[in-house]
């Protein structure tokens, strides 16, 4: 697997965000979360680490956070966000292949 896609969302309870991502049926999957968007994103690292055995860790994890690129559009800050074109953020797994 060289990508996986987590969804990103404002967590209404705790005023920080969640992110999702699932496997194909069977397998589950991954759901984190994290007062600030930085947290968010060392947590989703740690949990793609512990959920993927070295060798199959995906080369990338994009974030895709759809109120970002509803702010975008509608001349919001979207800063968390990364690319305020998309609401769609790469991140790097650590300790992932590097890509060939």
């Amino acid at each position: 697997m060289n990508e996986i896609t987590f969804l990103v969302e404002a967590c209404a309870e705790t005023g920080g965000y969640v992110a999702r991502w699932d496997d194909v049926p069977g397998r589950g999957g991954i759901t984190t979360q994290g007062d600030s968007f930085a947290e968010l994103e060392a947590m989703i690292a740690d949990a793609v680490n512990g959920f993927f055995e070295p060798n199959h860790r995906p080369q990338r994890v994009r974030l895709f956070h759809p109120t970002a690129r509803a702010a975008a559009s509608s001349g919001g800050s979207s800063s968390a966000a990364g690319n305020s074109s998309t609401g769609v953020r790469a991140l790097r797994a650590s300790g992932a292949a590097s890509p060939r």
